[in-house]
């Protein structure tokens, strides 16, 4: 799912042709067919329009809040965590102007910033924003899932490869 994975699958289909002309249209379905990629556009609830995208940099974060839109013309409710060596500033913006909430998080045992260090650094960039800031992972991925119960408005985990075990358990996702 995501409009940035029909561009990723396009680029590898002429990959393939300019690799082996042979290569006929079937194969290549057939391949896309069995491709799984968790982590891209995943829904991670039965019940409600909550995904799970590993976005950490300006054009991941762009592409998913874009394919967030398609599904829902609404501003998402986002739940962000990132390391500490990720384009920030780049980041923040972006996200301060297209969600409808903000929630940061960290897991420092996971080598992510804990969320009162990305707080502070979001509040830095800007201070005029408000948004919230859960310590604990999993009550900021049940607070997430309270607001969009309450609102029907799509919500969407980013920032990092490094929340997936989390994240996948918390749903009843199995890898």
């Amino acid at each position: 799912m995501g409009v940035h994975q029909s561009e990723n699958a396009a680029m590898a289909i002429e990959i393939a042709n300019a690799y082996d002309k042979k290569i006929d249209k079937e194969t290549i379905q057939e391949g896309f067919s069995k491709t799984k990629w968790p982590g891209r556009m995943q829904k991670i609830s039965k019940k409600l329009p909550i995904y799970y995208d590993v976005a950490h940099n300006l054009d991941g974060v762009k592409s998913a809040i874009h394919s967030a839109s398609l599904i829902q013309e609404k501003k998402p409710h986002i739940l962000l965590t990132l390391k500490g060596d990720k384009e920030i500033d780049l980041i923040a913006r972006e996200i301060f102007k297209h969600n409808k909430s903000l929630i940061v998080a960290g897991i420092e045992n996971l080598e992510l910033m804990s969320a009162n260090e990305l707080h502070l650094l979001l509040n830095k960039i800007e201070s005029r924003t408000k948004f919230e800031k859960i310590d604990d992972f999993e009550e900021a991925l049940d607070e997430l899932t309270k607001r969009v119960k309450k609102t029907n408005t799509l919500g969407l985990v980013l920032g990092s490869h490094y929340i997936a075990k989390p994240v996948f358990d918390k749903f009843g996702i199995l890898m």
